[in-house]
């Protein structure tokens, strides 16, 4: 979440220097230099100073229509490294998101400053970093199999061994044209202007390219019908973020849409094969966005975990342990007798989740419910494998 200090600190004063008397408008030139000189800036930003900017924010932003000055100043600091396009795109798309946190937090100026500054935050807040999960005791005594001896350099027998096909990120553009410019303006590129249309400095090759790019459906399509030709696979697993990167025109039509048409396609070229999904931060419409029950539940990414559900089935049953699936996006389930694939949703570990502001502790149990399978799994004397997007301490 501290990624996001910058930013929202430069909102606090913009809201402040127009809630002020006789304010002078700010330019598109005036904001560059204020971001400029802030970013340049040797002072520390401590938490008595911002808690003192952050109060009477708050008090601004109860009594003031400030929303449209927000969205003004986040589009002319974006704008300055990126097209208005993009800009207006991801405005819109974390404006309900954004004010529904923000005015919560107004109400809590010191836990606005938590998340901004290290020095704010209080350890031992339940809500904030001072949550934790009990532990259930260890068990007294367990028995484990044996592991099967190893064979002997004469020995001509097998080793029982899983062939796994592992794919993630594959990002498919489905607008990618061949030709089309690739080294563009934009944070992505290859889509839009076919080819002959004009002489870019750098054309998408047909397949895909290397750099500001996502793959073309034909290359994933490609790629698969190779695997299932020329590999026998006992299970794959996919490890989420199949939406391309065009974060500021994300809908949950079109994601729906993309995993429906993906998922069909790895099923059609593998039919008899276990197939087993697990979300990315990009399956997040607006992106990195996962909204825990407790907030409003018109935030509730309910249809990506019924889509979820869908993709994992025949091979995951919706049982009592896999309720999950469409609670948290999370499950659990045995792959072989003593293997046992427990995926868990990332997304509720990014730093960009706005919904995290108002209350970190477990979003949705998830850390609670991954304890009881593992002690499960441990009872069971089974082997765990995890299944998750983001590693542990990146984002």
């Amino acid at each position: 979440m501290r990624l996001l200090s910058f930013p929202l600190f430069s909102l606090f004063l913009l809201v402040l220097c127009h809630a002020a008397p006789n304010k002078k408008k700010m330019n598109k030139k005036d904001l560059t230099k204020m971001v400029k000189d802030l970013r340049e800036s040797n002072e520390p930003v401590t938490c008595v100073g911002c808690i003192a900017v952050a109060a009477p924010l708050a008090y601004v932003a109860r009594l003031t229509p400030t929303e449209g000055i927000i969205l003004w100043f986040a589009k002319m600091i974006c704008s300055i490294n990126q097209p208005m396009e993009v800009c207006d795109g991801i405005t819109q798309q974390f404006r309900e998101e954004f004010f529904y946190v923000f005015r919560r937090l107004a109400n809590d100026p010191g836990k606005i400053c938590a998340a901004l500054i290290p020095g704010c935050v209080d350890p031992s807040d339940p809500d904030g970093e001072g949550w934790n999960i009990p532990l259930p005791p260890r068990p007294l005594s367990l028995t484990f199999p044996s592991p099967p001896p190893s064979p002997s350099p004469s020995s001509t027998s097998t080793p029982n061994i899983l062939k796994v096909l592992q794919i993630t990120d594959i990002h498919i553009d489905f607008h990618y044209e061949p030709g089309s410019e690739a080294e563009c303006s934009d944070p992505v590129c290859c889509r839009g202007r076919g080819r002959g249309s004009h002489n870019p400095s750098v054309a998408a090759g047909f397949w895909g390219t290397i750099g500001k790019c996502d793959i073309p459906y034909r290359t994933m399509e490609n790629m698969l019908s190779h695997i299932s030709k020329n590999h026998q696979v006992d299970y794959i697993m996919v490890g989420g973020d199949i939406i391309d990167h065009y974060d500021w025109k994300y809908s949950w039509e079109g994601t729906l849409e993309v995993l429906r048409n993906v998922s069909s396609l790895f099923k059609e070229q593998f039919p008899t094969t276990p197939i087993y999904w697990a979300l990315g931060n990009h399956e997040g419409v607006p992106v990195n966005s996962f909204a825990p029950h407790s907030v409003d539940e018109q935030f509730w990414p309910i249809h990506l975990y019924d889509q979820l559900t869908q993709m994992n089935k025949p091979w995951i049953k919706e049982d009592e342990d896999n309720k999950s699936s469409r609670y948290r996006g999370s499950w659990s389930t045995l792959v072989t007798d003593r293997l046992r694939l427990i995926s868990i949703n990332t997304g509720f570990c990014i730093n960009t989740n706005f919904f995290l502001y108002l209350n970190q502790s477990d979003p949705d149990g998830t850390m609670t419910w991954f304890v009881e399978q593992m002690k499960k799994a441990e009872l069971a004397g089974e082997n765990v494998h995890i299944l998750a997007h983001i590693p542990p301490r990146i984002l």
